[in-house]
């Protein structure tokens, strides 16, 4: 099945809404969804609504919808904007890595179709106040789920230099992260109310001019570096790419939408080695230039589907 080709006229269509955030290879998702007609979907990554609203409103099979999201301030934006769908919709405040217990406590042990829209949306760099924009003088907050106690200054301050080079070298795919994580952990020692914006002239400072970045802003892989560090993105992800076909109906699919090299690289071999699993999408699907030139954030996406196995192997 050629799902590229399936999802393309819808594109173009589904880039027009008026909302307020828009929600990344909505076209691609509204078809791989549509085609196997289903009747409950998860979406673990509901943030603001953005892919809730256009499935709920194009795939006339679906009976219940849960909308799963570790921020409270998101939800509570999906959940204006949903009201229309009345009780379809179930709003649950938690980490996705725990969408089988989270949906058990509702009765539910199977669904058709999971949703993973990964890493931080537009509202987070623009409204939020946590500090994941190196463009804002933020505090250094990056937590996902605002009602843990610890930042990713608490982060930088207590964690070994040592310790943080790995991080950011790890998590950010970043050669210089040496000189910045000598940088950042200056700078948070030395200053009583660091910013998000300090903290990426920072990094900025620790990299030498020549070897700055052409297409994105120097701070880009220590800021995503410290921000999966801080709220364990990738041991979430792990969890559910384990647990999540456990609870997929046969017949039902597994969506993720990524936004870098390591998380993609989680997803296509958990896919391509889970006996439960049959891949849809052999080549990721990524963002056509017209998405990408409406909604820059798409440009790094990439999106991988599987279906569950009616008979497992």
């Amino acid at each position: 099945m050629n799902s590229t080709a399936l999802c393309q006229p819808m594109q173009d269509n589904a880039l027009h809404h008026s909302a307020p955030h828009i929600p990344v290879m909505e076209g691609e998702v509204l078809s791989l969804v549509s085609e196997i007609a289903p009747k409950v979907i998860c979406d673990g990554t509901c943030g603001a609504g953005g892919h809730a609203l256009a499935l709920l409103s194009e795939v006339g099979s679906i009976e219940r919808y849960f909308c799963v999201d570790w921020d409270s301030h998101a939800l509570e934006i999906a959940r204006d904007r949903l009201a229309s769908f009345g009780d379809m919709v179930e709003f649950i405040r938690g980490n996705y890595a725990h969408i089988p217990d989270l949906i058990a406590a509702y009765g539910i042990e199977f669904v058709d179709c999971v949703l993973l829209d990964l890493g931080i949306s537009s509202m987070h760099l623009e409204t939020s106040g946590r500090g994941f924009s190196f463009l804002k003088n933020e505090p250094l907050d990056m937590r996902m789920d605002d009602t843990e106690p610890y930042t990713v200054l608490d982060l930088i301050r207590e964690t070994p230099v040592e310790q943080l080079v790995a991080i950011i070298r790890e998590f950010g795919e970043e050669r210089w992260a040496g000189p910045i994580a000598k940088a950042i952990k200056e700078y948070c020692h030395t200053h009583s109310a660091p910013t998000s914006k300090g903290l990426a002239e920072a990094v900025k400072k620790a990299i030498p001019r020549r070897f700055h970045p052409r297409k994105i802003h120097p701070a880009t892989r220590t800021f995503q570096a410290l921000r999966i560090a801080l709220n364990r993105e990738l041991d979430n992800l792990k969890l559910a790419l384990q647990h999540f076909p456990d609870v997929l109906r046969p017949g039902g699919r597994f969506i993720v939408i990524s936004f870098h090299s390591l998380e993609d690289r989680l997803v296509k071999h958990s896919f391509r080695n889970d006996p439960r699993l049959d891949v849809i999408t052999k080549r990721p699907l990524t963002p056509s230039e017209y998405e990408k030139s409406v909604n820059p954030r798409a440009r790094s996406a990439k999106l991988r589907c599987a279906q569950r196995r009616t008979i497992s192997t």
